[in-house]
C-alpha cells in the first residue's frame, strides 16, 4: 500500500510476465452508479462483458445492459459501470490505453500485467487498488493523485 493510501502495486518490467497477456483483463467494481467509468483501447476489435451482477454501457448514454457489448480497435472508449460485480475483455494483450480517475467511493480492482499499454493514466482512484508489471511502455504517465511516483523508474519516456 502507498503511502497516500493507493494500494497501487506497479513495477517496471522487474518480473517476468509470462502468459499473462492472454489471461483475461478483469475489473472489479465493488459498486457503481453509473457515473463512473474506466477508459480503454484495445488493439483489435474484441467484447466486454459484464458478469456477477455489474452491468455496463459504451459511452456516456444509452442502456446499462448484462450481456456482452463490443469494443471497437484503437478507439478510446468508455465504459461505464453500474452496479457491483467485474467486467471481463478477453485477452490481457489487447489492452492498449487504460485511463481510471476520479472514481469517488465505487472500488475498482484489477491487474494489468500482460497489458501492451502504450498509455496507463491513474489519478484520485481512493480505494482502489491496481497491480501488475509494467512492461515496453511507450508513454508513461505517472499521475498518481499528484506525484505518487517516486519510487517508480521509467527508462523510456
Amino acid at each position: 500500500m502507498s503511502a497516500l493510501g493507493l494500494g497501487l502495486d506497479l513495477s517496471l518490467g522487474g518480473r517476468r510476465v509470462g502468459d499473462a497477456g492472454n489471461k483475461p483483463a478483469t475489473f472489479t467494481v465493488t459498486s457503481g452508479n453509473g457515473t463512473k467509468y474506466v477508459s480503454v483501447k484495445v488493439s483489435e476489435a474484441t467484447t466486454v462483458t459484464p458478469a456477477g451482477g455489474t452491468s455496463i454501457r459504451i459511452g456516456s448514454s444509452g442502456d446499462f445492459v448484462t450481456t456482452p457489448l463490443p469494443l471497437a480497435a484503437n478507439i478510446n472508449q468508455d465504459i461505464y459501470f453500474n452496479g457491483a460485480g467485474s467486467f471481463i475483455i478477453p485477452r490481457r494483450k489487447l489492452v492498449t490505453y487504460l485511463s481510471l480517475e476520479n472514481l469517488g467511493s465505487s472500488i475498482i480492482t484489477g491487474d494489468i500485467t500482460g497489458m501492451e499499454l502504450t498509455y496507463l493514466f491513474l489519478y484520485n482512484l481512493g480505494s482502489s487498488v491496481i497491480t501488475g508489471d509494467i512492461t515496453g511502455m511507450e508513454r508513461f504517465n505517472p499521475c498518481f493523485n499528484g506525484s505518487m511516483y517516486k519510487n517508480l523508474h521509467c527508462s523510456r519516456w
